[in-house]
């Protein structure tokens, strides 16, 4: 059995690039109304987990550490941590 692509190699493709996502429905509306335009896809946009975001901090340096609680605590509180 043959495998057949979505995109036949007569058909032509246009890419758009928005800098105001808001305009892009606007644009798959008026776009769909076109004579000769089969299909309009918009990539979706990239989840970001909280890992990556994780990932991202230690990159960039946002990460702190501490000996115990309680220094952590004082390197958030300051030295007016009292500790109970």
């Amino acid at each position: 059995m043959a495998t057949t692509s979505a995109i036949k190699p007569e058909m032509n493709q246009m890419i758009v690039t928005f800098d105001d996502v808001s305009v892009m429905q606007q644009v798959k509306k008026t776009l769909a109304l076109v004579k000769g335009v089969r299909s309009i896809t918009m990539p979706r946009k990239k989840r970001v987990c909280g890992l990556d975001l994780a990932l991202k901090d230690v990159e960039e340096g946002r990460v702190h550490r501490a000996e115990s609680v309680e220094d952590m605590f004082k390197q958030i509180l300051g030295d007016d941590y009292v500790q109970r």
